[in-house]
């Protein structure tokens, strides 16, 4: 793996492996979404990948995937975001407008990576403000009344849309995950 990672980490964006990992098959950025999910879970790779301009493909594949791809690709990116300077990175990528829409789009079954994603990036300057430009808050309330009325009783575990709400507008809150 370490081999790997120096032969990651030593490729530019205009390198024609980036560009088969952004412009390829889909069959080819999902596998290289996957590696990437893999490879994110330790620290030192989360630099690594975020230095070497891995976030924006990885975006671009949250937004034109496939199911399986924007699964993979959210992975990774929540595995990214863990670190302060890659939630820049993301943010600058678009990952905001990406992770709005798999709200909006129910019928992926996303809501609570996104709503993860969002919560980490809601923690950064730049995220809160990028947030608040959109319909966030309407799609959080809209999101809420829909698990409501469905779960009647039952109490979803992971982060909660009101939750993440009052996250975003009183950043020192705790009250974000339902349990």
């Amino acid at each position: 793996m370490e081999g790997f990672l120096r032969w990651f980490s030593s490729l530019s964006y205009q390198d024609p492996n980036i560009q088969e990992h952004t412009h390829g098959t889909n069959e080819a950025r999902e596998n290289s979404a996957a590696a990437l999910f893999s490879l994110s879970m330790l620290d030192e790779n989360k630099v690594l990948i975020g230095a070497s301009n891995g976030i924006r493909p990885l975006v671009h594949l949250l937004q034109n995937g496939t199911i399986r791809g924007k699964k993979d690709a959210a992975t990774a990116l929540f595995n990214l975001s863990l670190n302060q300077t890659n939630k820049s990175r993301a943010i600058k990528a678009g990952i905001i407008p990406a992770l709005l829409h798999l709200l909006e789009e129910k019928n992926l079954g996303m809501i609570d990576e996104a709503l993860s994603i969002f919560l980490l990036l809601a923690s950064h300057p730049e995220g809160r403000n990028e947030i608040g430009k959109l319909s966030f808050i309407k799609t959080l309330i809209d999101i809420h009344k829909k698990r409501d009325s469905q779960e009647q009783g039952m109490r979803p575990i992971g982060p909660s849309p009101a939750g993440v709400a009052q996250f975003i507008h009183h950043p020192s809150s705790t009250s974000v995950w339902c349990v």
